[in-house]
């Protein structure tokens, strides 16, 4: 597979977040390129299917994303950074983004969130409460909690690390970086941060293959903001680096996923076998759709994906 092994990426590709559902065959996948274009899709890992849903002009904060354990609803952090909500976090149905309920944050110091359990939605964020600020909640979740009542962590990494652990994840190494002072002056400087130490993670499939995923640098330069790495050991003590990848996760089969230079790629269940291209995402362009459960009023008022 070409550049399966490569050391960098390309800048200009899109990037790809991938959060799979705990008991179904369901991943939301999250493309963001331009940096202020982001798409939402629903791939079925069964057939290597995908459907494409809405578009959005902002950003999406991906690593404070959930996907309810069925893979029907998404829990979202965006902003468009314009009145009157700025930043929020919503509930829609997967592959959309238009909000069942949503809950105004205007700040990026909080939001995001977690199906935390059966019927219970965990949130970061200041206006953490049982009324959304709009809409409601969708069937079957019917409480909110604060997120610091879910997990042990708080703070911008609570949402993912969280979300990681309870899938499977094991943290063997915990970030800790430092302002690069002279990022500013000198623009050699690839990084805005010193990785002082990197976060690591693991998990095992049960096949034995054990896949480690690095955040290794944080801040690039016209790049992009997490920079991690992938890493292979099979259970014959054989080694293999993926270099630079955005995303990489075993799925419930055991195969190998793993997101690089925009593309999605599978291995199989011990990974030495070769990677092939699931779906390039290199090639789409921003373009208009509407939930099939859109109840935008008449007199078109705001709705959280206007542009305006």
């Amino acid at each position: 597979m070409a550049g399966a092994e490569a050391p960098h990426q390309s800048g200009s590709s899109a990037r790809l977040y991938v959060i799979m559902a705990r008991k179904a065959p369901v991943a939301a996948v999250i493309r963001r390129g331009p940096s202020k274009r982001v798409m939402l899709s629903k791939w079925d890992m069964k057939n290597d299917h995908f459907e494409d849903g809405q578009w959005f002009k902002g950003r999406i904060y991906e690593r404070r994303c959930d996907l309810a354990a069925a893979g029907d609803h998404f829990i979202y952090f965006a902003g468009n950074f314009k009145p009157p909500m700025y930043t929020w976090t919503a509930i829609s149905t997967l592959p959309w983004l238009t909000a069942h309920a949503l809950w105004a944050e205007g700040d990026t110091w909080g939001g995001g969130g977690l199906f935390a359990l059966s019927k219970c939605i965990a949130l970061c964020g200041h206006q953490v409460g049982d009324k959304p600020t709009k809409g409601k909640l969708p069937r079957p979740w019917t409480k909110v909690i604060p997120a610091s009542e879910y997990g042990r962590n708080e703070g911008v990494h609570a949402i993912e690390d969280i979300r990681m652990m309870r899938d499977g994840w094991v943290r063997e190494q915990t970030r800790k970086w430092k302002l690069n002072d002279s990022w500013w002056q000198d623009k050699a400087e690839r990084f805005r941060f010193d990785a002082q130490q990197s976060a690591i993670w693991s998990k095992t499939n049960a096949a034995g293959t054990v896949l480690r995923f690095v955040e290794a640098e944080i801040g690039e330069r016209d790049g992009r903001w997490h920079v991690c790495r992938g890493h292979i050991t099979f259970d014959n003590g054989k080694e293999l680096d993926l270099g630079e990848i955005d995303w990489a996760d075993f799925d419930h089969n055991g195969d190998l996923l793993y997101a690089f230079d925009g593309g999605l790629y599978r291995r199989g269940k011990k990974g030495e076998s070769d990677a092939r291209l699931v779906r390039d995402f290199n090639d789409l362009a921003f373009c208009e759709r509407v939930a099939p459960y859109d109840e935008r009023p008449k007199d078109n008022s705001w709705h959280p994906l206007d542009d305006d």
